[in-house]
C-alpha cells in the first residue's frame, strides 16, 4: 500500500512496534514524525530512515505523551 503524500505521527518510536511502524510507513512513502523519550534511540531511527532513503522525510522530536506540551510541540512542527 502506498503512503505517498501522507504524514504519519508515531509515538514510542524509539523501539519495538513504534520503531518498526516508522520504518514500514517510511518505506511506503509516508513522511514520518517520530517521537519518544529516548533521544539516543530516536536519533538512530532518524538516521536509519535518512540513510536508507525511504521517504527521506523524517522529523524527530523528544516526546513524552504524559506531558501535553511535548505533544503540542510535535504537532506544531
Amino acid at each position: 500500500m502506498s503512503m505517498e503524500g501522507k504524514v504519519a505521527i508515531i509515538t514510542g518510536a524509539s523501539s519495538g512496534i513504534g520503531y518498526a511502524t516508522a520504518v514500514a510507513l517510511s518505506k511506503a512513502g509516508a513522511k514520518v514524525a517520530i517521537g519518544a523519550r529516548r533521544t539516543d534511540k530516536l536519533e538512530q531511527l532518524e538516521n536509519e530512515i535518512k540513510r536508507n532513503n525511504h521517504s527521506g522525510e523524517v522529523l524527530a522530536q523528544k516526546l513524552d505523551v504524559t506531558k501535553k506540551m511535548t505533544v503540542m510541540l510535535l504537532l506544531i512542527r
